[in-house]
């Protein structure tokens, strides 16, 4: 398995500067010199130098950080990341790595447990209550709270913070929910486009969501290829939580020790969201799905017919630029506008790739710093969007740059949908506990069980819920 590997140490350009500067400053605030050297008083006897002080030795701290393709570690993590902190910091050796999900996930599950893992790491966000239980991260809260006001304006900690409101993680990059549309299919069918603010629906009739997707599907019938209203993807952060919250629901209490899955605000959620492809038919059941990824020899990608210009409406997410799966992504005509407003209209799914801090580390100080400093360095930050193509900026004090609101890259390029939630306070991760793995397994399960139309929804629900509770109770009984 190869590795994009790299290593910086800082260089001294300027190590003979001291002495310069020094001579600079005793002139300008010396006393004046006699113009004839005759007129010089007599020398006295020097003072013994100084023992010369050696320099502090270096930390090393060893980082592991991902990006969505390997051709960005270079460009993001070593000409800006890495070349930016040895600027700031000369006390600090970084032996890093930069590699890909895929590959993280594996070799660090692999570290983590034989208690050799970097001081550092980027990981998955769902498994941080998992490293807490088990050692393999520390929390942060010391450090979250002595440094609070370096840390104003940064989104993140609250998303990786656990029942105890102890921070066990911060991300680089940060994005939420989004409505997205093709703006060349609606102007196609002579359909408005969409306000900013977003549009209506709830689990009844469906509001504005499915007005505009049968209207859509209707017209797309005379198309070649067919034209979907909308892709449900069912991806359970994207489309799922998000609609769930709308209808001011989630998977789990407050307290995340009981299960919400079998409730009737939730089971209505699943319903329409089963009902938009077997009873409405305006997004493409499993069935379709599979003829359309077969005339697809390239495969399909995440987003699916969305991507390739089959189906007009998404919910989609900030941050999936190494999903596209169709050509030239960058030319799609998708903008995209605030997530759809349910009956509750509260928060949006948002969250982050986690940053940790491995729980044996002999240096967590500097460690901290280095966590630290991509979140508050205006230039590493706006490299996240505009580079590394991770989200937004976890720094919201970034988000007046120019830089971010240029209409370029993958799509979407309007980002300001994405902006007010997390400016607002209005994303929400997910539930995360010990016992996240399992408890959301039985959740897709039954999920895919009503898809297959082997069961009922409801029925569905309520044996998802009753598995999550088992887990649930394990987990806290053991908890004490």
């Amino acid at each position: 398995m190869s590795f994009a590997r790299s290593r910086i140490t800082r260089r001294r350009m300027l190590a003979g500067t001291g002495g310069v500067f020094g001579a600079i400053a005793l002139a300008a605030c010396g006393t004046a010199m006699p113009a004839d050297s005759g007129d010089m008083p007599e020398q006295k006897d020097e003072a013994p130098a100084a023992e010369e002080q050696k320099p502090a030795e270096k930390v090393t701290v060893s980082v592991r950080w991902i990006s969505n393709d390997l051709t960005l570690v270079e460009p993001f993590y070593e000409n800006l990341v890495v070349a930016r902190f040895y600027e700031n910091y000369d006390n600090i050796e970084l032996d890093w790595v930069g590699d890909t999900y895929r590959d993280t996930m594996s070799q660090l599950n692999t570290q983590l447990a034989a208690g050799d893992a970097p001081d550092v790491f980027h990981n998955d966000g769902v498994f941080f209550a998992r490293n807490r239980d088990a050692g393999f991260a520390r929390s942060l809260t010391e450090y979250t709270k002595r440094d609070g006001a370096q840390l104003e304006g940064i989104r993140g900690p609250e998303f990786f913070s656990d029942e105890k409101q102890d921070v066990y993680g911060v991300c680089m990059g940060v994005g939420c929910s989004a409505f997205a549309y093709n703006t060349d299919i609606f102007d196609r069918m002579g359909i408005n486009r969409l306000p900013a603010e977003g549009i209506d629906w709830n689990p009844g009739d469906g509001g504005t969501l499915l007005e505009i997707a049968s209207d859509i599907t209707a017209k797309g019938e005379n198309e070649d290829p067919k034209i979907w209203g909308f892709f449900n993807n069912k991806q359970i952060t994207f489309d799922v939580l998000g609609m769930l919250l709308q209808n001011g629901t989630n998977f789990l209490s407050d307290d995340y020790r009981r299960s919400r899955i079998h409730e009737p605000e939730f089971v209505a959620v699943i319903q329409f969201l089963w009902d938009l492809e077997f009873k409405y038919r305006v997004s493409p059941n499993p069935d379709d799905i599979a003829e359309f990824n077969a005339s697809i020899p390239e495969g399909s990608g995440y987003h699916g017919p969305f991507a390739w210009q089959r189906a007009a409406m998404m919910n989609l997410g900030l941050g999936q630029s190494g999903s596209w799966g169709s050509p030239e992504p960058e030319k799609l005509p998708i903008e995209a506008v605030q997530f759809i407003n349910g009956p509750a209209n509260s928060k949006v799914p948002g969250g982050g790739r986690v940053v940790e801090m491995w729980g044996s580390t002999e240096v967590p100080d500097e460690a901290w710093e280095v966590m630290k400093f991509p979140l508050v360095d205006h230039e590493v930050q706006v490299g996240v969007f505009t580079i590394l193509r991770d989200g937004l900026p976890a720094n919201t004090n970034t988000w007046d740059d120019a830089r971010l609101l240029e209409k370029s890259g993958r799509p979407p390029r309007e980002v300001e949908a994405y902006m007010a939630p997390l400016r607002e306070g209005r994303g929400q991760y997910w539930q995360v506990n010990g016992v996240w793995l399992e408890w959301i397994r039985a959740f897709r399960g039954q999920q895919a069980r009503a898809w297959a139309q082997e069961v009922t929804v409801e029925e569905a629900m309520r044996e998802a819920s009753n598995l999550a509770q088992a887990h649930l109770d394990e987990y806290y009984a053991n908890q004490g």
